[in-house]
């Protein structure tokens, strides 16, 4: 099984994978692994310049990268869900002028199914919830007090069985939770995250 990991800055992206794996990718973005200074030397200049579309480093291990990154930098663990009615309708959230789904930082100590049933009735106030399975990770990077900081956020698949009424959390910015059908993901794609059109296309909606 091909092993990936796809780090967004902003609209732009890092891709960690095994070599072969880079189709579409232009040569002069292409690295092979040498050494970590290396990596943190190129991730230091691909953030501050914003004409290159993409970067992409290769190695057997991508994982090895990965967990170099997380020692480097400031590396955070978040989780959250795509929640599903019984009317086949998914729930998004409205907030900071984007449509994206609800997520939150990991406690210490939490599992990540709990980080996601805890941020999930915080921010849309729905109780009853089962999760169905996981759907795998997504990550991105921002800037914090002058740090670049990553975050991985774990993805689950959750149910509500329920009409319990939406509660979009106003105090984290929420301005408004709706339901919509897979066919009106369009309205969706036109204003949302690059990672959270990443998932949608996993799932094939």
């Amino acid at each position: 099984m091909t092993q990936e990991y796809k780090i967004y800055f902003n609209h732009r992206f890092l891709l960690i994978t095994q070599p072969g794996n880079q189709a579409g990718i232009a040569q002069k973005y292409l690295y092979k692994f040498e050494n970590p200074q290396q990596i943190i030397q190129l991730i230091s200049t691909f953030e501050g310049d914003e004409s290159i579309p993409c970067l992409c480093i290769t190695d057997d291990h991508p994982d090895k990268i990965l967990n170099l990154l997380s020692r480097h930098f400031r590396f955070l663990e978040a989780a959250g869900g795509l929640i599903k009615n019984t009317k086949d309708e998914y729930l998004f959230i409205y907030r900071r002028d984007h449509w994206d789904l609800p997520k939150g930082k990991c406690e210490k100590g939490e599992r990540k199914e709990e980080t996601a049933l805890r941020e999930v009735k915080e921010e849309t106030g729905l109780i009853r919830l089962k999760i169905i399975q996981p759907l795998g990770s997504t990550f991105h990077t921002y800037r914090q007090k002058d740090q670049l900081t990553f975050k991985r956020t774990y993805w689950y698949l959750m149910l509500c069985e329920n009409n319990d009424p939406l509660l979009p959390q106003h105090e984290e910015d929420i301005e408004e939770a709706r339901w919509f059908t897979p066919t009106q993901f369009g309205e969706i794609r036109k204003n949302t995250y690059p990672s959270i059109t990443d998932l949608l296309n996993t799932l094939r909606f």
